[in-house]
């Protein structure tokens, strides 16, 4: 089971651990998200710069990678702000993201605007199940 959540105390060694293997060097820890699937796998978070709110980054270790987990934290932090009225949210260009974010209609205009009431009140693309 996939669970995110935002980052808090207990989970903190755990976290650090990760980035450390990882090779990462995060500079602050506020408004950090992390995705469990069995052990930490991911992380994202946001900041806010010059009165915008930018997500900085969406990281998937890679043996975890191509199950759709950086859409999922990717969601997940987009829906913590749209439930906080951030109305619209900022990404810069980054190859990594950039295919995902074309893929979901997110226009790139110098960096990427997402309008989160836009972006929770489209019609899903997923598939329908009916019961």
């Amino acid at each position: 089971m996939v669970k995110v959540f935002r980052l808090t105390d207990q989970y903190m060694n755990e976290f650090n651990e990760f980035l450390e293997k990882e090779n990462i060097i995060l500079n602050d820890y506020i408004n950090t998200f992390i995705l469990i699937e069995g052990t930490i796998s991911g992380f994202s978070n946001y900041e806010e710069i010059d009165g915008k709110i930018y997500i900085k980054d969406i990281f998937i270790m890679e043996s975890k990678r191509k199950k759709n987990l950086g859409d999922t934290l990717f969601r997940t932090v987009l829906n913590a702000l749209y439930i906080n009225n951030i109305e619209t949210v900022y990404m810069k260009n980054n190859p990594i993201y950039s295919k995902f974010l074309e893929k979901e209609n997110i226009s790139f205009q110098g960096e990427y605007i997402i309008e989160t009431h836009e972006f929770f009140n489209r019609p899903c693309k997923g598939e329908k199940i009916f019961l």
